[in-house]
């Protein structure tokens, strides 16, 4: 027929069944390889109906696959019959087919096809069966609607695979990456690597929970504005949004989104995350100082005068210069921890914390003898003895904890959230951290220090309810102190 009428071997579609190829596996698959060959279109019909679909996807060279009508029985009212139609568009898109939806019945289904992206649909819900002439009349009724795919030069294999070339770029990165499907008012992660999990939770966790689920509210709208942009722009965009693990901590995200190609009705896009949550804090806390310490008319910030970072980025630039003000106004130059201000300011209240402090423990400890240490070793060796105090101090608490140099040779340790048996467990850990601090010209000599703490469950943020704390640790750290010179017989080295 193709000889004698001439016919382009393109405009024939041989139809393969799936009983077809259950029955001969590997004659159905050479005989479809050679059809290709020589310019044909080869279709899996009556997909679904076998017991080896999967198979089929993985092994059979074909161009289109035909859906079988068992999957919209009932469709409208069988929510798991409409998922797996869903799943295995999808399916069928990443492996680049041309989708038939066979024996639609219904204008819903029709509307739920053409929103999955399905490229054709078949069905009495447009004609039933009907002779030449019949069909003749039909044809010139209607006009013939070319359904145009978007080509790509990405290989959507590639974005599967699991070889070193693919496990370097995806798996083995530093940065987290995701892969997601992006459907107008909807953003599905479809491939997540190792460094995301890492950050955000396991695999399972993340590709069965709804993305903008763990949007905060706020944020949804601008997430979805920016894949939108990038999706018809066909480019790249990037937004700061701010989400909740699903342990319920909030983090603030900058992703750099890269648009790769469209699959159907979805876009398949590309996401950079970087975590900015200590920079988000860096700059709430700036905010709450220059709120404190400027005058009014001083409150107004302007990074247009800054000089420019070397990279050229405005919020990296910013973040620096956040963290280079914060350090000035509030750390300790010899120990690296925050000085007095930052605790007459009470701004522990808000290190690392979304909502208000209720529990609060203060902890003091002041070194013993360390009058002595300067006396008879140097300032030199007195104040690296502070800074290893200092040192440890932080290694022993957890990032939404405060050490703070109080004054000379006394610290400060604010633990927020923190019950009182978990405030007497740090004390003896830091305390015998700090006995491992040496000094001394052979190292003979080892640090100690005098604890005292106090607790409270309803903190209420008043300089009146911190001052009752200060004292009752410091009531309480002196008696330590006294204790120990008492059954030490004495010393002159009391600093006190």
């Amino acid at each position: 027929m193709v000889k004698k009428y001439e016919i382009p071997h393109n405009l024939f579609q041989i139809e393969i069944t799936e009983s077809a190829y259950i029955d001969n596996p590997q004659m159905v698959i050479v005989f479809s390889q050679k059809l290709r060959y020589l310019g044909y279109t080869v279709l899996m019909d009556d997909f679904g109906s076998g017991y080896s679909s999967l198979s089929i996807l993985k092994t059979m060279p074909i161009d289109v696959l035909k859906i079988d009508i068992r999957f919209f029985e009932e469709t409208e009212k069988n929510a798991r019959g409409a998922n797996i139609v869903a799943n295995v568009v999808r399916m069928a898109r990443w492996l680049d087919l041309v989708v038939i939806a066979e024996g639609v019945e219904t204008a819903t289904q029709v509307d739920f096809l053409h929103s999955l992206g399905c490229d054709y649909v078949q069905g009495y819900y447009f004609a039933k069966p009907m002779n030449v002439e019949e069909y003749e009349v039909l044809s010139a009724q209607k006009k013939a609607v070319e359904i145009k795919r978007e080509t790509t030069n990405i290989e959507l294999d590639r974005l599967w695979g699991v070889g070193p070339e693919m496990q370097l770029f995806f798996s083995n990165a530093l940065q987290p990456i995701a892969l997601y499907e992006y459907g107008g008012d909807s953003i599905e992660i479809v491939r997540i690597n190792n460094e995301y999990i890492s950050i955000f939770g396991t695999v399972i966790e993340q590709i069965k929970e709804s993305l903008m689920e763990t949007i905060m509210p706020d944020d949804r709208g601008v997430l979805l504005e920016s894949f939108k942009q990038c999706a018809e722009e066909k480019g790249s965009k990037e937004c700061i949004y701010q989400r909740k693990d699903i342990d319920g901590k909030v983090r603030c995200i900058q992703i750099k989104m890269h648009y790769i190609c469209q699959l159907g009705a979805k876009k398949i896009i590309l996401g950079y995350i970087t975590d900015r949550t200590e920079q988000k804090r860096l700059e709430d806390e700036l905010r709450r100082v220059l709120d404190v310490a400027l005058p009014k008319d001083e409150k107004i910030l302007s990074l247009k005068g800054l000089p420019k970072s070397e990279s050229n980025d405005e919020g990296a630039n910013f973040g620096q210069v956040i963290e280079s003000m914060h350090v000035k106004a509030y750390v300790d130059a010899l120990t690296d921890v925050y000085n007095r201000r930052y605790f007459n300011e009470m701004l522990f209240a808000y290190h690392g914390q979304n909502e208000p402090v209720k529990r609060l423990s203060l902890i003091m400890l002041d070194m013993s003898n360390f009058k002595h240490i300067n006396d008879t070793y140097g300032h030199s060796v007195g104040d690296e003895v502070l800074r290893q105090v200092g040192k440890r101090l932080k290694q022993g608490t957890s990032s939404s904890d405060a050490v703070i140099r109080y004054g000379g040779d006394e610290f400060v340790v604010i633990l927020v959230n923190s019950s009182e048996d978990h405030t007497r467990h740090v004390i003896e850990k830091l305390r015998k951290s700090i006995r491992c601090i040496s000094y001394g010209p052979k190292s003979e000599k080892r640090a100690n220090a005098d604890f005292g703490y106090s607790y409270t469950e309803d903190f209420d943020f008043q300089t009146e309810s911190l001052s009752e704390l200060f004292r009752a640790a410091d009531f309480a750290m002196y008696s330590e102190k006294r204790s120990r010179i008492e059954a030490e017989g004495g010393t002159k080295y009391d600093d006190r």
